[in-house]
């Protein structure tokens, strides 16, 4: 089966980098928050992209991803994180943490697929566009 990969970046210069070290592959420069992405995904993959944008934003972004159509989201995840903290977050530079399965996102786990930088905190499966109820 097929596999393709477009990668995103708000900052020109990484996508410029990334153009250089894999020829052929698709890559995109945009702001998450304001520009929608591909459609015709079947996963999202987001390291620590989020986890830069204050909770405004953050929700847009993954409304971003739900617009592709992509079933799943594979993301970084810090469980029992304070979420609102995202609400006083006032530049792109820093970093926050946040547990989608909490609100404002309520998301659905699927599973924790591998332990990240201490407990608490993985990558995580999410279920972004739950499969039609008949």
């Amino acid at each position: 089966r097929e596999v393709s990969y477009c990668g995103v970046d708000i900052v020109p210069e990484v996508i410029e980098q990334n153009r250089q070290r894999h020829p052929g592959v698709e890559f995109m420069a945009l702001d998450l928050a304001e520009t929608p992405l591909p459609e015709g995904a079947e996963l999202v993959f987001s390291k620590e992209t989020i986890n830069h944008m204050d909770l405004p934003d953050a929700l847009k972004a993954l409304q971003r991803f739900r617009d592709t159509g992509a079933r799943y989201l594979l993301t970084n995840v810090h469980e029992g994180a304070a979420n609102e903290e995202g609400y006083t977050k006032s530049c792109y530079t820093t970093y926050v943490k946040y547990d989608y399965e909490l609100p404002p996102f309520n998301m659905r786990k699927v599973a924790s697929v591998i332990e990240y930088q201490g407990l608490n905190t993985s990558y995580s499966l999410f279920e972004l566009n739950p499969p039609a109820q008949d």
